[in-house]
């Protein structure tokens, strides 16, 4: 999803959510929250039926944010579950982040099956050589230390 970047409205019209390069950032007005993918263990998805009928996607996450109470928005029982509801109009972009999220998910789960669990240091080194070599640039090894991060 690197070169993709899809922002999905409420119905509510007060919030955005946008997904890029494995984060989901949640932004109203001044406030902003990134959320990385690695931090969403579960997702669930009801697709806009119409302009007066809002779907509901909700991000099952690994742990409590208190970024709920900053944005008014609701909460699971657990305080781990954060739900957005997208307008009828970003029903296509909703449709690719679920997708998108779940693809991820399930690529995480088969990874972690098969004891292919990536260690973040590791993957630095490798692309810190890869940028030392010329291959890719000082921008680009950043970016994805900063993704490996989960900043």
């Amino acid at each position: 999803m690197n070169d993709m970047e899809m922002t999905i409205w409420p119905w509510t019209g007060r919030l955005r959510l946008t997904l890029k390069d494995d984060i989901l950032e949640v932004a109203e007005k001044k406030h902003t929250q990134n959320i990385p993918l690695s931090e969403v263990k579960g997702i669930e998805y009801t697709p806009p039926k119409s302009s007066w009928k809002p779907g509901k996607l909700v991000f099952n996450l690994n742990r409590s944010s208190d970024m709920f109470v900053t944005f008014g928005m609701f909460t699971g029982g657990s305080g781990r579950d954060f739900e957005f509801f997208p307008a009828y109009e970003c029903k296509e972009a909703a449709d690719a982040i679920y997708k998108y999220v779940l693809d991820y998910l399930k690529n995480k789960s088969a990874g972690t099956a098969n004891g292919n669990v990536i260690d973040p240091a590791d993957e630095i080194r490798k692309y810190k050589s890869l940028a030392d070599d010329g291959i890719i640039t000082q921008e680009e090894f950043e970016a994805k230390k900063k993704k490996l991060l989960g900043l």
